[in-house]
């Protein structure tokens, strides 16, 4: 009796999980986490990517707002050892509301070390996990309050997607997702309002994929996507299973809660095509690819962000109960 309630059991969850990726292909990111999102461009090294703002709240409503983002764009070149500064600069493009109320697009210069060759991004803890973040309170806010026009929104870590939310809401495999960024570079030009691109989740997001700290998406992400916020529209909902009926039930709450699942690190290349050039006697050649993408992407999932913030010094406020 009890296997077979069970195989009735998987079989309904089954079921309700195609409805709920159905009725869920559609969700809305909230204004104010679509200008969260940030084109950052490195000048130590022409790398460029997406960034997205996260608060760490250290007491109710108030906290240093982070950059969030990856650590091999975020990452300056090595400095000459003989120079005297070393410092090292990013630009930051965010939104901001012009003089005739019209979004206009605003190149913020960021530091990325000092002239003592300091870094001030943090990266996380183990060297192969892809995620960074930067304080960036001081060049968007004044007197505890955002600059004037600007339009910067954040995520909080309370709409972080965790190891427990993912099991208790049965996130998993195929569910749907939204991917904020700026793929090819594309910028719109007069705003920093990014790019969306729809996908799914491809392996579970509380495992870690070939032991690394990273799952699978089915969704282009390709160049210029590194760095970008991943969202998955969640909907709790519980099963309760009636005794004398033999009958199991979904009972899903009637809203989804859009939430941070991780950040976008890399694509999943199919081949790679190199070509060798040489142009100067005695000098190495120069090198082009050409990639062909399998469409997959590498999530770090958002504790990783949390991870890295506690490295920052400042503790996440912990409300009492």
């Amino acid at each position: 009796m009890e296997e077979n309630r069970m195989k009735h059991l998987l079989s309904v969850v089954c079921l309700a999980a195609v409805a709920i990726v159905n009725e869920a292909q559609a969700f809305t990111i909230q204004e104010d986490w679509l200008f969260s999102v940030a084109y950052i461009a490195n000048e130590s090294t022409g790398k460029a990517g997406t960034g997205f703002f996260v608060m760490r709240e250290v007491a109710q409503g108030k906290g240093p707002l982070f950059l969030v983002l990856n650590k091999h764009v975020l990452e300056p070149k090595d400095s000459d050892p003989a120079a005297t500064n070393k410092e090292a600069f990013a630009v930051m493009h965010i939104t901001k509301e012009g003089a005739d109320g019209e979004l206009v697009l605003e190149p913020i210069r960021i530091t990325l070390r000092n002239k003592e060759g300091a870094p001030l991004w943090i990266g996380h803890p183990v060297p192969d996990v892809d995620v960074a973040v930067l304080r960036i309170t001081e060049y968007v806010a004044q007197g505890g309050e955002l600059k004037p026009k600007y339009k910067v929104g954040y995520i909080n870590e309370s709409d972080f997607v965790t190891d427990d939310l993912t099991k208790t809401t049965h996130l998993s495999i195929g569910d749907p997702l939204v991917v904020l960024g700026y793929p090819l570079n594309i910028v719109e030009g007069r705003s920093s309002i990014p790019v969306a691109r729809g996908g799914v989740i491809g392996t579970p997001p509380n495992r870690k994929f070939k032991g690394k700290d990273f799952f699978l998406i089915d969704c282009s992400t390709i160049r210029g996507s590194s760095g970008s916020p991943v969202f998955v529209p969640v909907r709790p909902y519980t099963v309760s299973y009636n005794e004398q009926k033999k009958i199991t039930t979904i009972n899903p709450m009637e809203t989804y809660f859009p939430k941070l699942l991780g950040v976008v690190s890399q694509t999943v290349s199919d081949w790679e095509l190199v070509i060798r050039r040489t142009h100067t006697f005695g000098a190495p050649p120069d090198e082009t690819s050409v990639i062909d993408t399998a469409n997959f992407g590498l999530v770090y999932p958002a504790r990783t962000i949390s991870e890295t913030l506690d490295k920052s010094g400042f503790s996440a406020y912990k409300p009492e109960k």
